[in-house]
């Protein structure tokens, strides 16, 4: 069980995006791009970001009093070494301890933040806490981390896990379909107390006509991608396709389209089913295809 919620964590640490002292815009000339729904803000404008996010220089002990309501002066901290660099995952990784109990905190770029308290999760039986504990537990957790921010952020996904704990992830959502970046994942463990969370903070302020590649181009290009990469051409069908303004996977942390699409097969002669699904990002200014950290020679 351990195992499983460790990969869930790191799973969403990866793809689910510490205020830059400085907004860079795009260079070059860029016009509206003709999508349904409203722009972030009036005329366009970048999305505010607040004076409460965390600066660039972030320490793992700030990360995790803020995330566990914990006095940063009595939390120890240190760094974990590969044994093989060759087998290791992106970023850092730390063990800090506080009070008897461990936690394990990884960051694999700037606002890309996750904690898991070990010893809580080495405890954890099989009971849920129901959705208000769950919800109580996540909202205290983005009202330290966000500030006034935290109000600006919606349910994404809402469930009990198979294993027991109870898993929340939040999303700035600026229109249909359109994100900031900014996202956040929370597990509650039976007791009502945290065991994980998560957070990606936008990296910049990417304003919504500044995109280039329109939805449609952009599920063009990624079913262009899966037909590549699979043998035989798999038969597809677009499952979601969402524009993230500012994604730390971006080369230069700008916008990104994330499209999943499932393949579709005929199983004994019944009607063709998504089977199987796969997911692309593509580069919302340029069309290449942005692949995940240690996938980039697939």
């Amino acid at each position: 069980m351990r195992y499983g919620l460790c990969l869930a964590m790191l799973a969403m640490l990866v793809v689910c995006g510490c205020r830059q002292r400085e907004v860079q815009p795009w260079a070059g000339t860029v016009g509206p791009v003709p999508r349904t729904g409203q722009p972030p803000s009036p005329g366009g404008e970048a999305i505010p970001v607040s004076d409460a996010t965390p600066a660039d220089d972030e320490t793992p002990a700030h990360f995790l009093a803020g995330a566990f309501d914990l006095p940063e002066g009595e939390i120890t901290v240190t760094e974990k070494e590969h044994r093989n660099p060759a087998l290791s995952l992106p970023g850092k990784t730390y063990t800090c301890t506080h009070g008897g109990e461990e936690y394990q905190i990884r960051t694999i770029a700037p606002g890309v933040w996750s904690v898991m308290n070990r010893t809580r999760l080495k405890d954890q039986g099989q009971t849920s806490p129901s959705a208000a504990q769950a919800k109580k537990a996540a909202q205290a957790v983005l009202q330290r981390r966000w500030g006034d921010r935290a109000a600006e952020m919606t349910v994404d996904q809402d469930k009990p896990l198979p294993s027991g704990p109870y898993s929340l992830t939040y999303r700035v959502v600026v229109a249909p379909d359109v994100l900031t970046g900014d996202d956040a994942a929370v597990m509650v463990g039976g007791d009502g107390k945290l065991i994980s969370y998560n957070e990606h903070r936008a990296q910049r302020q990417v304003r919504y006509e500044e995109v280039k590649l329109t939805r449609e181009e952009a599920i063009a290009k990624a079913q262009a991608i899966m037909e590549a990469r699979y043998e035989p051409k798999p038969k597809l069908k677009l499952l979601d396709a969402k524009l993230i303004l500012s994604s730390h996977l971006h080369p230069q942390k700008g916008p990104l389209w994330s499209v999943k699409l499932g393949m579709l097969n005929s199983i004994g002669g019944r009607p063709e089913t998504v089977t199987a699904a796969d997911g692309v990002f593509v580069d919302a200014m340029t069309g290449k295809e942005v692949k995940l950290p240690g996938l980039e020679t697939r």
